[in-house]
């Protein structure tokens, strides 16, 4: 079963949602795993400080009572009071930040203990100097009690480092994986989210071109079928027509002699005749207009101006400064069908006084131009959505043109189709010729004499 365009697009937008999704999911996730792993950080950070100070206090305390034991000035013992009153607190407020943490609160428990030793053997060794003296105070130093002490202090707090650090590069190993997670995901989604979007208008361009295509190929047929229902028109009925108003003039001649009232009726039948067999040749060149001659183009405008005025009563010129030959015949057809359809909204609904259809040609640029002096489009004109609008637009198009309208309420309306001079040929003349030329070379309308004799 085929899919159509529109599904096929569907799905494209549908998949492209789904990776937005799926990279909004994978982001949040990440997020908050990259968040609670932050939280982690800072708390190793924050274990990793508190033994760092207390590590510096445990020297505070040693290196105090031992100038103490050996100096005897009191001086040494500024910063070893400082410490014996700061080390504990501070202990128990790292032993709330290890909380969670059973091992490490263990491995605390143990420091503490180590701690209080130490800061139990400082306060002996103070008290035998001051009383004493120095010799017992140096000969407790000397049995290594504090030194053994420090050792597993350091040894302690060494381990509760490691291990904090053992953390800290999990946790950080952990965020940059997420990280890297997070952007490999971004960019799969981002490819896949290109290729959908991509596929989409691929399919949406191909839709358009195909579409396109099948306008041209309806325009075309449209065009094919009216050209030749005009050449059966002028070969068949046209040719009928003129025979039977022979016919008719025949019958005339030979009622002359008879009876009048006879050879006026068959003179009106011959009348009639020849203006039904004038209007089934205008009805012809409508439809099958342009020759495949250069100089097709300008001859149908010009017997289009002549029709028009000849059969809606409304004065039509057409104005060519300068020959302008078109040998593509299918663009001809389209710039007739496009002045055709503007004269026939302008008789049908502006009341014109007067219609002028211009073919000129500058530089890189032709342009055709309908424009009439009637009453103009109510609104904006640029919107509007009749069919002959959009057909006139189409065929533009198809040039490599485009087309525009402008109307002032009660000032006429102008329908301007510009289109690349490429598809003309100019024959420039120069002001003398043009001076010299005749009015029906150069303006072609309904009271020029190649206008009234064009059928």
């Amino acid at each position: 079963m085929r899919i159509s365009v529109v599904r096929k697009i569907s799905l494209g937008f549908g998949l492209l949602l789904v990776v937005l999704a799926l990279l909004s999911v994978v982001a949040v996730v990440n997020g908050r795993a990259l968040v609670q792993n932050s939280g982690a950080v800072i708390h190793s950070h924050l274990v990793l400080s508190g033994l760092s100070e207390i590590s510096d206090m445990t020297r505070d305390v040693q290196s105090g009572y031992r100038g103490f034991v050996i100096t005897g000035q009191e001086e040494f013992l500024e910063h070893y009071f400082v410490a014996d009153a700061a080390i504990l607190p501070r202990i128990a407020e790292l032993g709330q930040t290890v909380a969670g943490d059973h091992a490490q609160g263990g491995r605390l428990d143990a420091l503490r203990a180590d701690v209080e030793m130490l800061l139990g053997h400082g306060r002996e060794l103070i008290e035998t100097r001051r009383r004493d003296g120095r010799e017992k105070a140096l000969a407790l130093v000397e049995r290594g009690r504090g030194k053994e002490i420090m050792e597993r202090i350091r040894d302690g707090i060494s381990e509760m480092n490691a291990a904090e650090g053992a953390t800290l590069d999990a946790s950080r190993a952990e965020s940059m994986a997420l990280l890297r997670g997070t952007m490999t995901t971004a960019v799969l989604c981002g490819i896949v989210g290109v290729l959908a979007v991509g596929a989409a208008i691929i399919v949406l361009r191909a839709d358009v071109r195909e579409r396109e295509r099948l306008e041209r190929a309806l325009v075309a047929a449209g065009d094919r079928e009216q050209r030749k229902i005009g050449q059966d028109l002028h070969d068949g009925l046209c040719q009928q027509l003129a025979g039977i108003a022979y016919l008719a003039q025949a019958l005339e001649a030979s009622l002359a002699g008879v009876s009048a009232e006879g050879a006026q009726t068959a003179r009106r039948i011959s009348q009639l005749i020849g203006a039904a067999n004038l209007q089934a040749r205008d009805v012809s060149h409508g439809l099958h207009p342009v020759e495949l001659a250069e100089d097709g183009l300008m001859s149908a405008l010009r017997q289009l101006a002549a029709s028009t005025e000849r059969t809606f009563g409304v004065p039509c010129v057409f104005e060519c400064p300068r020959q302008i030959l078109v040998s593509d015949n299918e663009a001809a057809i389209h710039l007739y069908r496009i002045a055709r359809e503007a004269i026939h909204n302008a008789v049908r609904h502006a009341a014109p006084g007067r219609i002028v259809v211009r073919l000129v040609a500058k530089g890189d640029e032709a342009l055709l131009e309908i424009r009439d002096d009637g009453r103009g489009i109510a609104g904006n004109a640029e919107k509007g959505r009749g069919i002959g609008l959009k057909t006139m637009r189409f065929r533009a198009n198809s040039l490599g043109g485009d087309l525009s309208v402008s109307s002032r309420h009660g000032k006429g309306t102008s329908v301007t189709c510009r289109f690349p001079a490429s598809v003309t040929a100019v024959d420039e003349w120069d002001d003398e010729t043009l001076a010299g030329a005749t009015p029906s070379a150069v303006v072609g309308g309904a009271g020029s004499k190649s206008a009234q004799g064009a059928t």
